[in-house]
């Protein structure tokens, strides 16, 4: 008997179309939510969508705190079939299970990912995403009508850094009040995490694929044609923006990456802004490939990078949102709250001031893998440790994404209800972001002075006179104290 094992990212009929199969069970171990202390609304989200989809195809579901635990229940005599994890570490205990307990195991390869050779397209480090979009683009037949980009460039990620509007008039993301499966995963994470960050109670994400669907054809009716304005900007009260809140359902097999990015695509077709369409393609062709890709050819020990040598312990604050900085104090309250944020808060507030700080890179690695509902290793580890806080020295940016408090300023509201001025550096009302930023740059000149990306920043800082460098050094260091 052919049997084939869909784990918890695995849930689209297509796996199981895909091959010739006699039996079909659904496997989730309790282990695997504790590999981290992630976050109630994630482990709802896996297994909501698990046991909904074992009801919707009249398929078991075993979910056992183990793998030993669930190949006891699991006929000896099957040869079996897994689709393959991306992440090491699960990987590693599927194989290791089923060749522990004698079982004959073949692993095949997931069907969620566009570029099947990704490791013969990388190449080497350091990495470089355009050319690969620009391939992929034409390999795929995206946004190309003969033989060239549509509107003649590959890239509007410039038309894609608007600041933010007085008032963002775009409808909400469609939600999903849970229904009877759900509200029983809702009990039973809330007793078997308790101690776990977040709250689980009011969890309204799309854990069928109808409902992912349903969101999907939402976003590119009511939402799409503002993304390519506004997606990298910040507002307070507005934690979603304009974004798709697809990741998540796209990372659990809800939705395959290739037909949202053929329906977006579509919607170009039928008069959506190309700005729009292209820039969110590009997070999908582009980005989620991309950093798989990186992921894969780095390593299992790629989270331990730590290029600039920082060692300071995550702050308190990273779980409570307790910290007088309204940038820090919003984002991560929605953290806490929704289990989700845009990829500019991740970037440009989170993992900015992670690194403007100091903190030790896998500590805030472990926190991104735990606090988001659509985080896997694979796509948290190359976000962070070589985009968010590059230590990886350079593997895969050019050079470190941070910024003083005018960018924050600039491309969000939340100076605006801060105790603290962000066009000042020094004195009363100071923002201590200049002065974070000023001293990261000060403490790292040996490594970055010399890198071209980085020229206008220590020409800024040069111009500093001794007092005021000294002065923004000192300040800097006692906010990090203090934290």
């Amino acid at each position: 008997m052919t049997h084939l094992v869909l784990l918890s990212h695995h849930l689209n009929a297509t796996y199981i179309q895909n091959i010739h199969c006699d039996t079909v069970t659904i496997a989730v171990t309790k282990a695997q939510f504790e590999t981290h202390r992630y976050h109630k609304k994630r482990i709802v989200y896996h297994l909501a969508a698990a046991f909904h989809f074992a009801a919707e195809h009249d398929i078991p579901i075993l979910y056992e705190p183990t793998w030993a635990d669930i190949l006891s229940n699991l006929p000896s005599e099957d040869e079996f079939i897994v689709y393959e994890p991306v992440e090491w570490s699960m990987k590693q205990d599927v194989w290791d299970a089923f060749m522990a307990d004698g079982r004959h195991l073949t692993m095949r390869p997931d069907l969620n990912f566009m570029v099947d050779d990704i490791l013969m397209e990388l190449g080497d480090p350091p990495f470089k995403l355009d050319p690969l979009y620009r391939r992929w683009r034409h390999r795929f037949n995206i946004l190309i009508e003969n033989g060239k980009p549509v509107g003649g460039k590959y890239s509007y990620d410039a038309a894609n850094r608007k600041r933010p509007p007085k008032t963002l008039d775009v409808r909400e993301p469609l939600m999903f009040p849970a229904d009877a499966i759900t509200t029983d995963v809702i009990r039973m994470v809330e007793d078997d995490f308790r101690n776990h960050p977040g709250e689980a109670g009011d969890f309204q994400y799309p854990v069928t694929r109808d409902d992912a669907l349903l969101l999907l054809d939402h976003f590119i009716a009511y939402r799409l044609e503002r993304f390519g304005t506004y997606q990298d900007a910040m507002m307070e009260n507005r934690p979603f923006m304009v974004h798709s809140l697809l990741s998540a359902a796209i990372n659990l097999g809800l939705l395959f990456a290739a037909e949202v990015v053929r329906d977006v695509e579509a919607a170009y077709r039928n008069g959506a802004p190309l700005e729009a369409v292209e820039g969110f393609i590009r997070q999908i062709l582009g980005w989620r490939e991309y950093i798989r890709g990186v992921y894969l050819r780095m390593g299992k020990d790629y989270k331990q990078k730590n290029a600039l040598g920082h060692h300071r312990p995550l702050p308190g604050w990273f779980y409570d949102a307790d910290v007088d900085l309204n940038c820090l104090n919003t984002t991560i309250s929605e953290t806490i709250g929704n289990g989700y944020n845009h990829h500019i808060q991740r970037l440009m507030i989170i993992g900015n001031l992670a690194n403007l700080i100091g903190v030790r890179p896998l500590e805030v690695n472990n926190w991104f893998n735990e606090m988001y509902i659509d985080s896997f290793d694979w796509v948290v580890t190359p976000n962070v440790i070589g985009m968010a806080l590059y230590a990886d020295g350079g593997v895969m940016s050019t050079k470190p994404y941070i910024s003083s408090a005018a960018y924050i300023n600039r491309m969000s509201n939340y100076c605006k209800s801060c105790k603290y001025d962000p066009t000042k550096r020094t004195g009363a009302n100071a923002c201590p972001v200049n002065a974070l930023f000023y001293h990261f740059l000060d403490r790292h000149r040996e490594r970055l002075a010399s890198n071209p990306r980085m020229t206008y920043m220590y020409a800024n800082l040069n111009k500093l006179d001794e007092n005021t460098r000294d002065e923004l050094v000192d300040y800097a260091r006692q906010f990090i104290r203090k934290q």
